[in-house]
């Protein structure tokens, strides 16, 4: 849709405008209502524009852009196409969501842009764009990598009131990226996170006390937390509870090898229902050993190329030592 040019004369006395701004908002509602998303922000926007005067059209832009981020009406990106101008517009107009949007669906066409929109959400105090921002400095995406800010953002999306930000600055602190080591502050902000019922920092503190990163090794303590993170369906999580039970005795299965392992198999097809490349790779290492699962080499190898193709660098190279083509134009 294109924004035209102002219908509304700059001289109507204020009550007119007042009334012509209603019968603008309506038919933006019903753009909206229809689930015209492009349309509906033309309309938005053509109305912000008309009349400068009063707010109403960026705040409805925000409350429909907020909306379209993410859920059952998550924009699409055929619908993106269409909505580029006036979503460019919207900008323009302050209007942070769409800001955030153009972030969003331009990563991969267009990282520079993406990273520059994202920018300016995060310089309008946006927490959520400063830890993308962060994100894309620690990814080198549409900009240049760099650890040091990447940590500063993180930080910065951390007194804005961003909970995940609070794991990727803890992962900082873990590795030592960015800067310096210090497992102790990593492992208060892992639980800071876990405690807000984050599951990538409770899948990440499950995993320090697996290993006695930073805290004492305790699989009973790593049970609970990925069983936790597990609950809430964290893709990833099922598979790290599921490799436990292969694992470890400190489950509710105690030395019950084989139920440990039919649960484990379980797991691993939870994960699978969310595309998750990793419970993938474990699913087809279940199949291809017969683990809690009839061995079946071929379903092992359909699996292990699903994992691939979901971009699972272990599936990828398992492929290659076997032979196995995948059905993409480029290997992940």
């Amino acid at each position: 849709p294109e924004i035209v040019a102002s219908a509304a004369p700059k001289a109507t006395s204020a009550a007119d405008r007042k009334t012509l701004l209603k019968n603008a908002i309506l038919k933006a509602e019903k753009y909206e209502e229809s689930r015209d998303w492009p349309q509906a922000v033309a309309d938005y926007v053509r109305a912000q524009q008309d009349f400068p005067e009063s707010d109403v059209g960026t705040v409805r832009l925000e409350l429909l852009l907020s909306k379209l981020q993410s859920g059952p009406d998550a924009l699409k990106d055929s619908d993106f196409d269409q909505m580029r101008e006036p979503l460019t517009e919207a900008a323009k107009l302050d209007v942070v969501a769409a800001m955030e949007v153009l972030g969003d669906h331009l990563r991969k066409r267009d990282p520079k842009a993406s990273f520059n929109w994202l920018c300016s959400a995060a310089a309008h105090g946006r927490a959520a764009a400063m830890r993308e921002v962060g994100l894309r400095y620690s990814n080198g995406a549409g900009v240049e990598r760099d650890f040091v800010k990447a940590a500063q953002w993180f930080e910065s999306a951390i007194q804005n009131g961003d909970v995940a930000a609070k794991t990727l600055l803890a992962e900082c602190y873990l590795f030592g990226k960015g800067i310096n080591k210090n497992e102790t502050k990593a492992i208060g902000l892992l639980k800071d996170a876990a405690a807000a019922n984050e599951p990538h920092a409770i899948d990440q503190l499950a995993n320090c006390y697996h290993k006695g990163i930073g805290v004492t090794q305790d699989d009973k303590e790593a049970f609970r937390l990925w069983t936790q993170a597990a609950k809430l369906n964290y893709a990833v999580s099922l598979g790290n509870l599921g490799v436990l039970y292969l694992m470890s005795a400190e489950t509710d299965l105690g030395k019950d090898e084989r139920a440990r392992a039919e649960k484990a198999v379980s797991l691993f097809r939870e994960g699978i229902k969310q595309n998750n490349d990793f419970c993938m790779f474990l699913y087809a290492r279940c199949l291809e050993a017969g683990t809690g699962v009839p061995a079946n080499l071929t379903e092992a190898t359909d699996w292990y190329r699903r994992s691939a193709e979901a971009g699972s660098r272990a599936a990828l190279d398992w492929c290659r030592q076997h032979n196995v083509t995948l059905n993409t134009d480029e290997n992940p």
